[in-house]
């Protein structure tokens, strides 16, 4: 009688053991639950419970081996801390149950971790799925011959101010010094460190070029330097062609730019049909080479500034330039870069792609500068009232800026180009034409 109650008692510890630490051993498991085949979802919690407990006896991975059930070193043998009179056999459970319960909140804490930073991942990744590539496998045949604009750094010559005002009607009660005082102004839509000077003249010279019927755009070519005056000769590679001539491309027209009024190559501005061409000839014996003037037999050191540009592009601040003085020989190396989209990357929407294409909007070109332009123009009309004269294609309804105009451009000017490049910052795909930047080197 006394064996079997001592082995009964055995039995149900064993069963309050098993129960507590939540660890029943598989040999036990028809003992204590005669009825398991009925219970399937015991089976199973059972099969789950056994199999990792197993599965942390067996592992070296981080964090999982720490979670077996029984340790008599480390952290295991530390009195429990929230009862210190405990037994050994007590001590050494509740001891393993509160280390179990830190290691698994870490774990868990890692797991969760991981998973959100995998989807901040996979988010950003979904929101710019754009990689960049650089190739150099496209031909130099395939490149567009960049535009050449050449332009002098003095917009207003003083020499051939007093030469024009000699062609204009001037009233007999206008001092004729005073209209060339005022023509002084035209440098404010030109030259950003120009101040204006204390006398007001600008509004005589003003009156003057309304009485014949002159723009500021005429006027401008009239006292400013001409291609006449930038480029006397011309070659294309070894052959010599006439700098002026009718030409569709090999010729120098007459163009504006930030500067002023300047002379170009393989950019014409008002023509919005006009293709560019590609060159198949490169290095110093080919290409583009000119013999320029510009200065005066009292003023030798004007030299020539010369700009290198996209052919579809208009030259702004951003233009990659480079000054060529008087007296001197220089060669010019352009090195463009070409950025493209690919097919799968103009098939996205316009919200992944975080860009514009040609599709997108309905534009005459579909490139920044022209944007860029576009906004700069819309700035300067609404703070102004005018569009100045150096910028082509304005609205026909956009009025020309007259002298009488200047000092607003002038005063604005900075916060003008700050307006336009804070709202335009978006870049447009090159599906029809490239993008180009030429860094200069001399």
């Amino acid at each position: 009688m006394f064996l079997n109650i001592w082995k009964q008692n055995v039995k149900e510890n064993n069963l309050k053991h098993r129960g507590k630490l939540h660890q029943p051993q598989r040999f036990h498991s028809k003992v204590l639950n005669p009825g398991y085949r009925e219970n399937v979802g015991q089976r199973l919690r059972l099969a789950i419970v056994d199999t990792f407990w197993e599965y942390t006896l067996t592992t070296k991975v981080s964090g999982i081996w720490l979670l077996r059930q029984d340790r008599t070193h480390g952290i295991s043998r530390l009195p429990h801390p929230l009862n210190l009179n405990l037994s050994f056999g007590e001590h050494i459970t509740n001891s393993n149950f509160f280390r179990r319960w830190i290691w698994s909140f870490v774990l868990l804490s890692l797991f969760l971790l991981g998973v959100y930073l995998s989807l901040q991942l996979w988010l950003k990744f979904y929101s710019y799925p754009i990689l960049n590539t650089i190739s150099s496998d496209l031909a130099i045949t395939d490149v567009a011959f960049p535009g050449i604009t050449i332009c002098s750094p003095k917009v207003v010559n003083l020499e051939r101010v007093q030469r024009y005002i000699k062609t204009l009607k001037i009233p007999a009660n206008v001092d004729p010094h005073d209209v060339a005082n005022g023509l002084e102004y035209i440098n404010a839509f030109t030259d950003q460190n120009w101040k204006a000077p204390a006398q007001e003249s600008f509004k005589i010279a003003d009156e003057v070029l309304r009485l014949n019927n002159i723009s500021i755009y005429e006027a401008a070519k009239a006292v400013s330097g001409s291609c006449n005056d930038f480029v006397k000769r011309c070659y294309w590679g070894i052959n010599e062609f006439p700098c002026r001539q009718k030409h569709e491309y090999l010729s120098f027209i007459s163009t504006t730019s930030f500067l002023g009024p300047c002379c170009s190559f393989n950019y014409n501005p008002k023509n919005l049909s006009y293709v560019p061409f590609s060159s198949n000839i490169f290095g110093i014996d080919g290409g583009l080479t000119i013999v320029g003037v510009e200065g005066s037999e009292r003023n030798l050191s004007t030299g020539l500034i010369v700009l290198a540009h996209h052919p579809m592009d208009y030259v702004t601040e951003a233009t990659s330039s480079v000054t060529i003085t008087s007296n001197s020989e220089s060669f010019v190396e352009i090195s463009p870069t070409v950025q493209s989209s690919a097919t799968e990357v103009l098939e996205l929407s316009q919200g992944k792609r975080d860009c514009l294409i040609s599709d997108d909007l309905e534009l005459h070109s579909y490139r920044q500068a022209a944007c860029s332009l576009a906004c700069r123009t819309e700035a300067i009309m609404k703070k102004c009232q005018c569009v100045p004269y150096h910028i082509p294609n304005a609205k026909a309804d956009y009025r020309e800026c007259k002298l009488n105009d200047s000092t607003c451009y002038s005063q604005n000017y900075g916060l003008l180009m700050h307006s336009f490049l804070e709202v335009w910052k978006f870049s447009l795909s090159d599906e029809y034409f490239f993008l180009t930047q030429m860094p200069l080197k001399v």
